[in-house]
C-alpha cells in the first residue's frame, strides 16, 4: 500500500540559488540602512565632543580675545592692506664726527664742511598677506661738501624686511620687523686730519688727507603699532611708529612716526603720510687703503658717528 507524505512541498522542489541570492541583497540592504540612521544620529553627539576635546586642549577663542583671530575668515588680506609709494624727506644733521685712536676728533659739519639738510629720496612697497607683510625699500641718501668739494658721506641701497603681526585686529595692530640693509655706510673724502690735533689749521702738521671709511651692511630688529583712532572731523586717518634696534653690522637705530591720511578706506585708494624719524649710525674701522702713509699720522682705526632727523611726505597707494 502506497505511503502519502503530509509534508507539503515546494512547488519547485527547493528554494533555487536566484531566490537566495535576492534575500541576501534585500538583507544587506536593510542592515547598511539600519547603521546609516544609528551613525547620522550619533554624529551631532561626536562632533560635539570632539569640538569641545579641541577647545579644552587649545582655549583659541581665550587668546584671540588678546590678539585677534588665529585664522584668517573671508577676507585673507591685512586690514591695512599692502601698499606702495613715493617719498621724500628733508634731513638735519644733529652730529657727524670722525674719531681717530691716537688723533682726536674731528666735527665734519664745521671742518670739511658738510651739508646739514640734504635730502633723501625713497620709493617701498609692503605686500602684507593676514599678519605677514613683506617689504623693499630702495633709498638715495647722499651728504657732500657744501661747495661741492671732494667729501661726502653715503647711505643708498636697497633694504629688505618682513612684518609679523602678533597682535592684529581691524583697528590696532602690534607686531616685530626685522630689516637687513643691502648697502654699506660710507664717508669718502678730503678732510684735515691735522685740525685732529693741532687747534691752528695753519700748522705744518695741519695737512690734507683723504680718508675713505666703510661700515658693514646694517640689520635691525624692532617692535611696530599701526592704529585705526575714531574719525577725526570725518576724516579717515591712522598712526603708525617704528622702533628698529641694531642686531648686526654698523650700529643703526631708528625711532619713526607717521600720520597717515586716507580720504577712504577702500581697495586701490591713495593717502598722504607724515613722516618723522629720529636716525643714529655709528661704525668703526681702518681706513680703506694707506689714507694716512705720510708722517706723522700712525696706522689707527677710525669711528664714524651721525645722527639725523627726517621729516618726510610720502604718496601713498593702498591695493
Amino acid at each position: 500500500m502506497p505511503v502519502v507524505s503530509c509534508i507539503p512541498k515546494h512547488p519547485k522542489g527547493r528554494m533555487n540559488g536566484k531566490t537566495y541570492n535576492g534575500a541576501l541583497k534585500s538583507g544587506m540592504v536593510v542592515l547598511v540602512t539600519v547603521c546609516s540612521l544609528v551613525a547620522w544620529s550619533a554624529q551631532p553627539a561626536v562632533a560635539q565632543s570632539f569640538d569641545s576635546l579641541i577647545t579644552s586642549a587649545f582655549p583659541l577663542s581665550g587668546i584671540e580675545k588678546y590678539i585677534g583671530p588665529i585664522l584668517p575668515g573671508k577676507e585673507a588680506g591685512s586690514s591695512f592692506r599692502s601698499e606702495t609709494a613715493l617719498a621724500v624727506d628733508i634731513s638735519q644733521v644733529r652730529d657727524a664726527r670722525i674719531r681717530g685712536e691716537s688723533i682726536g676728533e674731528l666735527d665734519l659739519r664745521g671742518t670739511v664742511p658738510l651739508d646739514e639738510a640734504p635730502y633723501r629720496y625713497r620709493a617701498y612697497a609692503n605686500v602684507r598677506f593676514w599678519r605677514l607683510g613683506a617689504r623693499a625699500e630702495g633709498a638715495y641718501f647722499e651728504d657732500r661738501h657744501k661747495h661741492n668739494g671732494p667729501a661726502f658721506f653715503r647711505f643708498s641701497g636697497l633694504r629688505i624686511g618682513g612684518d609679523f603681526d602678533i597682535v592684529h585686529f581691524e583697528w590696532l595692530s602690534l607686531g616685530i620687523a626685522l630689516d637687513y640693509y643691502a648697502y654699506q655706510p660710507q664717508w669718502d673724502g678730503r678732510i684735515w686730519l691735522g685740525r685732529l690735533a693741532q687747534p691752528d689749521p695753519t700748522a705744518a702738521a695741519a695737512v690734507p688727507f683723504y680718508l675713505n671709511l666703510k661700515g658693514s651692511r646694517p640689520m635691525t630688529l624692532g617692535p611696530y603699532l599701526r592704529y585705526v583712532p575714531p574719525e577725526i572731523f570725518n576724516f579717515p586717518l591712522h598712526v603708525e611708529a617704528r622702533y628698529n634696534l641694531p642686531v648686526a653690522g654698523s650700529r643703526y637705530t631708528t625711532v619713526q612716526g607717521a600720520l597717515v591720511f586716507r580720504p577712504q578706506i577702500y581697495r586701490f585708494d591713495a593717502a598722504i603720510k607724515l613722516n618723522y624719524e629720529r636716525a643714529y649710525l655709528s661704525f668703526s674701522g681702518p681706513p680703506d687703503g694707506s689714507t694716512l702713509a705720510n708722517p706723522p699720522y700712525p696706522s689707527q682705526s677710525f669711528d664714524l658717528n651721525m645722527e639725523w632727523d627726517f621729516l618726510g611726505l610720502d604718496g601713498v597707494v593702498y591695493f
